[in-house]
């Protein structure tokens, strides 16, 4: 029986095939293609109509399930039948007198693929989302693929060419590899879509309940590879980038890369990074980040201008950076950016004659991300890193503020302009690597300390950056994304001219702090939470 059923060793011969595929694309030349080498096709209700429209000879599924087709199509293949027929080892002498008498045909081979659970967003109504739920589909693909070594389950139109490059010529047969390759990518099928409707379940008891766990007990990632990568942190890692199969809005970049080089690991870091800090402001802003942290940002009346004051708080850290904007890039706006070297610049849009500027820097990657990237989400994103043995999880923090919940702890109060200005600096320090420190004025960044080991040093480095980058200090302003331990950082920024200070507060020392502001006549607000980003 084993070698009637194999055919040639190694391989798996295909007489019978069960179809039953929500996407039918690429199915007509699949279906002519096995009919053509001798293979009899059953299929489902819709699938079966679709083929015999088309002159593809095909028998309904009910001859081998023993029953039509109940409640509106639900029950179609969920047949003890039909997957006997599927399930059986060919070489067990037992198993397989029990299918033949039943007197149902091996099948060996499954085309299925399921119901668009995909498109179930979150206003779509419960009913429909209901509906969408495939199971049938899953129960006979995931029969096939426990059992490749005698049948061969094809789970997707892509998988459709594999199957006719492989089969031999002469007796239709597949390779046993290429079914154990299509029995992996089916249980990574079925995993993703079961990770779909646990999200949208989850997501239902959230809204519900207001109190739904972000963070289940049991967490199953259901991720497509969208790009692989030019290579990881470094050019002998390999890397890839996943997305939510779900599409449910966990900060994918669904964009286009209009032009430039492909995307490598740091560049989407870095992108995620620019884009987030973007996200905190509604005027024509630009952010430009360099290794995770941003260099520079600000506010202006017209993006070009936003971008030219967040170039000139840095520009030496400015060189090769990843720039995001939330306004259409212009064409004077790309003329200045091209001045610069600058890795990626991503947009909302781009002017016609804005692109024709940056073709003339054919590595420079272009991305047109849609507006909703540069929107504040009502919900926050996971944020996921590999931690000792496992993986970290956590609430991206976005979590909305305003000034009114700050306390002014300092003898002096701030005037409308500080306290505008202050709010500025916080929503930019909260997206710097801690430690961090951002110094400026307005609207605008003059310093960035970031990523250092004590507090006192990333305030160090922020006035430093600013010297060198030529700017006034005095009357500026400074946010810091924790508390000061000591009163040291505040002596320092004082000496220098700052006025005005925005930190979480909460250290032993708090005290200290406030006296040191009060001697030098500093402004120091206290947030009541810190902002680190590691």
């Amino acid at each position: 029986m084993q070698e009637k059923a194999e055919g040639n060793a190694g391989r798996i011969r295909v007489r019978t095939a069960f179809i039953s595929v929500h996407d039918k694309s690429g199915l007509l030349d699949f279906a002519r293609f096995l009919s053509g080498r001798g293979v009899e096709l059953y299929a489902t209700g819709g699938t079966a109509s679709f083929l015999r429209e088309a002159s593809v000879p095909v028998r309904k599924a009910e001859e081998l399930t023993g029953f039509s087709e109940l409640l509106s199509g639900k029950v179609k293949s969920l047949s003890p039948r039909l997957h006997a027929c599927v399930l059986f080892d060919r070489s067990d002498s037992n198993e397989t007198a029990q299918v033949e008498k039943e007197g149902t045909p091996p099948i060996d081979m499954v085309v299925v693929n399921f119901y668009p659970f995909q498109k179930v967003q979150e206003k779509t109504e419960l009913g429909e989302a209901l509906s969408l739920i495939d199971i049938g589909g899953p129960a006979s693909l995931r029969a096939a693929a426990k059992n490749f070594r005698w049948v061969v389950p094809v789970p997707e139109p892509a998988a459709y060419e594999k199957v006719m490059d492989d089969m031999a010529p002469g007796e239709p047969s597949v390779s046993r590899a290429l079914s154990l390759q299509l029995a992996a990518r089916v249980y990574e099928t079925t995993s993703s879509y079961d990770a779909m409707v646990r999200d949208y379940f989850s997501r239902q008891l959230k809204s519900e309940s207001a109190g739904g766990a972000l963070l289940p007990e049991r967490l199953c990632l259901g991720l497509d590879r969208l790009w692989e990568l030019r290579y990881g942190e470094n050019p002998h890692q390999a890397a890839s980038f996943y997305v939510s199969a779900s599409g449910s809005g966990q900060g994918a970049p669904a964009g286009r890369q209009l032009q430039g080089k492909q995307l490598s690991f740091n560049n989407l870091l870095d992108l995620d990074a620019a884009v987030s800090a973007c996200r905190e402001f509604e005027p024509p802003a630009c952010v430009i980040v360099k290794h995770r942290t941003p260099c520079g940002a600000a506010l202006a009346a017209d993006l070009h201008d936003a971008y030219r004051l967040a170039r000139d708080c840095d520009p030496l850290s400015a060189f090769g950076g990843v720039i995001a904007v939330n306004r259409p890039v212009t064409g004077s706006a790309a003329e200045d950016m091209s001045e610069l070297f600058l890795e990626m610049v991503a947009a909302p849009a781009f002017q016609q004659e804005a692109l024709h500027v940056l073709s003339k820097k054919k590595n420079l990657r272009v991305m047109e991300l849609p507006p909703e990237c540069f929107a504040r989400g009502s919900s926050p994103r996971l944020v996921i890193r590999s931690g000792p043995g496992g993986l970290l999880f956590q609430e991206e923090d976005t979590k909305a503020e305003s000034v009114q919940e700050w306390t002014c702890v300092s003898e002096r109060r701030p005037s409308q302009e500080e306290l505008e200005g202050l709010f500025f600096l916080w929503k930019v320090v909260r997206h710097v690597v801690s430690n961090a420190i951002v110094i400026g004025k307005g609207d605008r960044t003059l310093g960035i300390g970031s990523g250092q080991t004590s507090r006192v040093d990333a305030v160090e480095t922020a006035l430093l950056k600013a010297r060198r980058a030529g700017h006034d200090v005095r009357g500026a302003w400074l946010a810091s994304d924790a508390f000061f331990p000591f009163r040291d950082s505040i002596d320092v920024a004082a000496a220098t001219g700052i006025t005005a200070v925005v930190e979480p507060g909460g250290s032993r020392r708090d005290e200290e702090c406030v006296q040191a502001a009060d001697e030098r006549g500093l402004v120091l607000c206290f947030t009541g939470r810190r902002c680190f980003k590691h």
